[in-house]
């Protein structure tokens, strides 16, 4: 991505990875911003929920927890703000991922969502590298049967983005499964610790969640499960 400043604004010529894995085009845009704006390249979340895919099923025990650091491709923003104005917050001209995604579909055709399909090898913790953001993920099997489960969603729209010296971390997600018949319990850190031990808020979520949501989380393919 580069800017080249115009008489009038300025240009961005880009590289847009596309939704589908096969696009990779070459564009290019003219921003206008306000007077004595400037563009600037912040990190963002996915646009969509994310349906994170295991490579075999998984089986929780009841009353047990198990905790995963999910790292996901980021989102870039291009983004217009005063000198003098906080970045964070500011118009957004450009939205784009850094990766291919996969659109893909969860729940029922009646109920369901659409999402991004993404692979993951649990507890298997890798490198965070530049154009990655780990999102700290605890699920918890509050029921008093078996959890399993072949597909999660991840609701990555309602988290924050701090930057800390490993990379760029998200708020803590903890997810309660109730049962098969229930809901599950969805929570969202606040990030306090994080900034207590020195890291810096750069991204917002998309989507505000006014406390806890109550939603489908869970897929085993033979039935649904939430």
């Amino acid at each position: 991505m580069s800017f080249t400043r115009t008489l009038t604004g300025w240009e961005i010529e880009y590289t847009n990875r596309g939704i589908l894995l096969t696009d990779r085009l070459a564009e290019s845009r003219t921003i206008l911003p306000a007077r004595n704006s400037f563009p600037h390249i912040l990190p963002a979340t996915h646009d969509k929920p994310i349906l994170l895919r295991p490579d075999q099923p998984i089986a929780l025990s009841p009353g047990t927890s198990v905790h995963y650091q999910v790292f996901l491709p980021l989102w870039i923003q291009v983004v217009t703000a005063p000198v003098s104005q906080q970045i964070i917050g500011g118009e957004t001209f450009l939205d784009l991922p850094t990766a291919p995604l996969k659109r893909t579909w969860f729940g029922t055709f009646e109920s369901g969502e659409s999402a991004y399909q993404i692979p993951f090898v649990p507890l298997d913790i890798p490198d965070q590298s530049a154009d990655q953001y780990m999102v700290p993920l605890t699920i918890s099997n509050d029921s008093s049967s078996i959890l399993w489960f072949e597909r999660f969603l991840l609701r990555a729209v309602h988290l924050d983005l701090y930057q800390t010296d490993d990379g760029i971390v998200s708020n803590h997600v903890k997810v309660a499964f109730r049962g098969t018949d229930q809901f599950s319990q969805i929570s969202y850190g606040d990030g306090k610790a994080l900034r207590r031990g020195g890291a810096r808020q750069c991204a917002v979520q998309r989507q505000a969640s006014s406390g806890d949501l109550i939603r489908k989380s869970f897929l085993w393919l033979r039935d649904l499960a939430v």
